[in-house]
């Protein structure tokens, strides 16, 4: 089973809006959180892609995150999973 973790902390409060692409290593990305604002961590396995649904640590609400692209370019979106969007 493919390997999307997240490790969230130090927040920002407020906002629905999901910040993405923001490295901290190739297989790490900080992402916001679209109902809570708390800034987290996702770690992606390297050969993962596709969408999953993760809950946010802080508030436990449902993200769908979407990760495409290989190697240096990719990328991974963040947005409500409760059926919303």
């Amino acid at each position: 089973m493919p390997s999307v973790e997240t490790m969230c902390g130090g927040g920002i409060g407020g906002g629905v809006s999901a910040r993405h692409n923001d490295r901290v290593t190739t297989d790490e990305f900080v992402v916001t959180c679209p109902y809570c604002g708390e800034d987290c961590e996702v770690y992606v396995e390297p050969d993962v892609a596709g969408t999953f649904v993760q809950d946010c640590e802080v508030c436990c609400n449902p993200w769908r995150l979407r990760v495409s692209g290989r190697g240096d370019d990719r990328s991974i979106d963040v947005a409500r999973a409760d059926g919303s969007e």
